[in-house]
């Protein structure tokens, strides 16, 4: 499409030609070139590319325990723990990212679970691995938003992080775990229940010179001793 908008110096009127003619053929011009310049705006503003569209990063959608803590609902020593993270995509993991588990919360507190796979899926897996002292009566929980990078990295396909928020689980008795439930323990083995410091350090919560420190541990059943057995405290 072509259209005259320089073409605006006034025709010479023919000897012939009415004025009429002559003042019709300036308003022509004139409308053509107001029309021709509206269009050029029109197609300029046409022709501003589209914004891209932003790119979503992967997120948590469900936490789960997947692994089978057996029969009696109770991990031993050396089982493994495996918690399940899956994402609203497929990501890929570079180092060890981490989340934290907790046992009995006023015993045998918080652990973590090291990344152990799924790299290229929607589902990453964690695992902890039962040692001795670890005790949870009640059962496992898995703690929200304590999924970490610990130096690594959680990316989509397209090199977006990860939101490594997430919700947590509550303390489940369909995964506890005791450690002296070992399956290479003779049976009737005493086990430890209970440990505490019975020592009392005074008012001020303090042991002085001489003082004496004492830890009772309670065993499943009366228990014969000889020599002399130890156990560690430690100090800060």
């Amino acid at each position: 499409m072509q259209f005259e908008v320089s073409d605006m110096h006034l025709p010479t009127r023919p000897a012939n030609q009415p004025c009429a003619l002559l003042r019709f053929e300036l308003l022509r011009k004139t409308v053509t070139s107001a029309l021709a310049a509206a269009l050029l705006s029109l197609t300029a503003v046409a022709l501003v590319a589209a914004p891209a569209h932003a790119q979503t990063a992967p997120s948590v959608s469900a936490v789960a325990v997947t692994s089978d803590a057996g029969s009696d609902s109770t991990y031993e020593l050396s089982d493994t723990i495996r918690v399940q993270v899956t994402f609203s995509e497929a990501v890929t993991v570079t180092g060890t990212p981490r989340l934290q588990i907790d046992m009995d919360p006023a015993h045998w507190g918080k652990k973590w679970a090291s990344y152990e796979g799924g790299s290229g899926t929607t589902q990453l897996t964690f695992t902890y691995t039962v040692v001795r002292s670890n005790i949870s009566k009640q059962g496992i929980a898995v703690l929200a938003n304590t999924l970490q990078l610990n130096g690594g990295t959680i990316r989509s396909a397209s090199n977006v992080n990860a939101t490594l928020t997430h919700t947590g689980l509550a303390h489940d008795a369909s995964h506890k775990v005791d450690w002296r439930l070992t399956s290479e323990q003779p049976a009737g083995t005493p086990t430890v229940d209970a440990v505490a410091v019975t020592s009392d350090a005074g008012s001020n919560q303090t042991y002085g010179r001489d003082d004496t420190i004492q830890v009772q541990l309670t065993f499943s059943e009366a228990v014969t001793v000889t020599g002399t057995p130890q156990v560690a405290i430690d100090m800060h």
